[in-house]
């Protein structure tokens, strides 16, 4: 096994992102997550599938833990770590409807689902995603998806077509339901651990205007509440998605409104 200033001088030769270590201007925003601190030794900032290929190959060539970061949403911080290497894929964010008649869109891996919308709503599409425009396609997606429109249209991962992928030993594959269908399987609800999806296809939907809003309750008469709310489910509009915010630790704890 190589050292890592050797695995970097080559992986400057074969790399076309940004190359972030400590002492610069961006490592503080590039270390961290939405919620979790670190303090990696390199930030690799891929710009292709290709950049990607060598990153990985380069985190396993000097043998550093690696850490993986689509929006940097997750709560245990998984896309940030301590002396090891940070695969960030946020400049692959594209957005391209590959087939507009029926309706099959193409997303990197590094992007955000307030990205996302806006591009498809152009094209009066959408797909059915996370509740949060600061959530990343890739973690939602992987670990499965539940968004507004799930009643409707089903997880995020219902609506995936197929993966643009990097294995662990740096092959870029595709996956689909008739090809590499075993690995297409694992990464609808299998989580990061898998590969790096650096494009996801989709299949969209048509959409119009979404309706939004909320109701509070007094936190005595959760059972009522709880009870009335399933119930109406049951036989309710599949448009319609309902979420309950039960006892929420950020609106005062055990006596928060429902």
């Amino acid at each position: 096994m190589s050292s890592p200033l050797e695995n970097l001088q080559h992986l400057r030769r074969g790399f076309n992102g940004d190359i972030i270590e400590p002492g610069v201007a961006e490592y503080e925003a590039a270390s961290r997550t939405i919620l979790v601190p670190g303090s990696p030794a390199f930030v690799l900032r891929p710009k292709s599938a290709g950049d990607v290929r060598a990153a990985v190959r380069f985190s396993a060539g000097t043998g550093l833990p690696l850490a993986v970061r689509g929006g940097g949403h997750g709560f245990p911080g998984f896309g940030t770590n301590d002396g090891g290497v940070v695969i960030d894929l946020s400049a692959l964010s594209g957005v391209e409807v590959v087939d507009a008649e029926r309706h099959r869109v193409r997303i990197g891996g590094g992007a955000t689902w307030g990205q996302v919308a806006p591009a498809l709503a152009a094209h009066g599409l959408a797909i059915s995603s996370g509740d949060t425009k600061s959530v990343g396609v890739g973690g939602l997606t992987l670990s499965g998806g539940i968004g507004w429109k799930v009643r409707k249209y089903g997880l995020a991962l219902d609506n995936l077509l197929a993966v643009e992928i990097v294995t662990a030993d740096g092959s870029l594959l595709y996956a689909s339901a008739d090809e590499n269908p075993e690995l297409f399987w694992a990464v609808r609800g299998g989580g990061g651990n898998v590969g790096i999806v650096t494009a996801f296809d989709f299949q969209a939907h048509p959409t119009t205007d979404v309706f939004y809003g909320t109701i509070s309750f007094p936190a005595a008469e959760a059972p009522t509440v709880l009870q009335g709310w399933a119930e109406y489910l049951r036989t309710a509009p599949e448009e319609l998605t309902s979420v309950v915010d039960f006892a929420n630790p950020f609106a005062g704890g055990p006596q928060a409104p429902v």
